[in-house]
């Protein structure tokens, strides 16, 4: 226990944090679990598994621990059987997803370091599963060296047993690190890769979401407004994840607000703060949505959405993001013709700039002081486009937003 138990106090020091969610008892029972097990003998390791984890369900964790504990649960209870092995992989990145959206990033590593360990080293795509994610969350932290060399290993975990689950997964995360490396004909190329694929099983479903978000976001970039609206869409079908829906609508949203389909941004926003809990989608997506509001003359909204991250940033050690909200709520007002609010946000946004040393907030500030405030006529669109558009400007403004502040912690 004591190298979960370092990494977890590792990352509380790192966050500036006590604790990070209701969960973080769940990540070291699990850890305790996990180590309890790894010490014993191979043939004795199922029984502890099953013991330790049947524990578990004696406390108020989130439905989907409880579902991949009984999965574990229900598989035979041979040792080593290959589908308790998939069942516990699939509990591992769980919990260690959980550990690194609350930004527990050793937690997160050393939690898939012990599934690693358990799954055993002839369960090829296990293994690969697990170092996938692994490499993502070195990707979070920036140690995109280490990243891209997990990925590889994915890669050739992949070729052992022709996986085209592997393949893919390996394509994902070379895409994302060509993306942020700023290497996007590389990006598309692997992206595009991924959909070549047949998505027969719901791993390969959830990779081709992610990869035409990543398609996406390069579109975008190019200022290929009208395909990052497809691929945006489509992968909004595809997607099973609800935090990863959110994170999609997002990104939609942010093209609709590009091309000035104004109501469709706002309402796609309040979606997406609907659905989701986590900091790092909503500061942005208030902002934004402020924005959005603005354009569309709606004072009642922006001052809404305007208290609503106000209270949250209170809570959140996410400095980028509310510094960024911050400059975005300056922006909205001086739309508004509110000149006092607008100053007061943008300085406040560039206070806290200076402090963390975001240079590219800084000079947004600095420009939109001198620029002076215009609402851009909306881009003209391709049929499909100006479909995907209309349909995500459906419904009523208010009570998407009542139901996005109700979802406010």
């Amino acid at each position: 226990m004591g190298d979960l138990l370092d990494a977890y106090r590792a990352d509380l020091t790192n966050a500036g944090k006590e604790t990070f969610s209701a969960w973080d008892a769940l990540w070291l029972q699990c850890g305790v679990v996990l180590q309890r097990a790894l010490e014993l003998e191979p043939g004795a390791r199922q029984a502890s598994l099953a013991s330790g984890l049947h524990a578990i369900l004696d406390d108020p964790w989130p439905a989907s621990v409880f579902e991949a504990v009984e999965r574990f649960l229900r598989a035979p209870d041979e040792n080593e059987s290959p589908e308790a092995a998939t069942a516990l992989c699939a509990l591992v990145m769980l919990i260690a997803n959980d550990a690194e959206d609350a930004g527990a990033f050793a937690v997160a590593t050393s939690l898939l370091d012990l599934g690693r360990a358990l799954v055993g080293i002839a369960e090829f795509r296990l293994q690969g599963r697990l170092v996938a994610q692994q490499a993502r969350v070195f990707r979070k932290i920036s140690e995109l060296d280490i990243s891209l060399e997990l990925y590889q290993e994915v890669e050739q975990l992949a070729e052992i047993d022709n996986d085209v689950e592997l393949r893919a997964r390996g394509a994902l995360g070379r895409g994302v690190i060509a993306r942020v490396r700023g290497n996007y004909p590389e990006a598309r190329r692997r992206f595009l890769s991924i959909l070549e694929y047949e998505p027969v099983t719901d791993e390969l479903r959830d990779l081709h979401a992610w990869a035409c978000d990543g398609l996406l976001m390069v579109s975008a970039t190019a200022r290929d407004f009208e395909a990052a609206l497809r691929y945006g869409a489509r992968a909004v079908k595809v997607t099973r994840r609800p935090e990863h829906r959110a994170e999609l609508l997002v990104n939609l949203s942010n093209v609709c607000l590009e091309v000035g389909q104004y109501r469709a941004a706002l309402n796609t926003y309040l979606r997406a703060l609907a659905q989701t809990r986590f900091h790092h989608i909503k500061l942005p997506a208030l902002g934004s949505a402020a924005i959005a509001a603005a354009r569309l003359g709606e004072r009642y909204v922006v001052d809404e959405l305007t208290r609503s991250g106000l209270d949250l940033m209170t809570s959140s050690r996410l400095d980028y993001e509310v510094a960024d909200m911050l400059r975005e709520f300056g922006d909205a007002w001086e739309v508004l013709g509110d000149a006092a609010s607008a100053r007061k946000f943008r300085e406040q946004s560039m206070a806290r700039a200076q402090r963390g040393g975001f240079f590219e907030i800084q000079h947004r500030v600095e420009e939109a002081m001198r620029a002076r405030p215009t609402v851009p006529p909306p881009s003209p669109l391709a049929p499909d486009a100006m479909a995907i558009a209309s349909q995500l400007s459906g419904g009523d403004s208010l009570d998407l937003l009542s139901a996005a502040i109700t979802n406010q912690e």
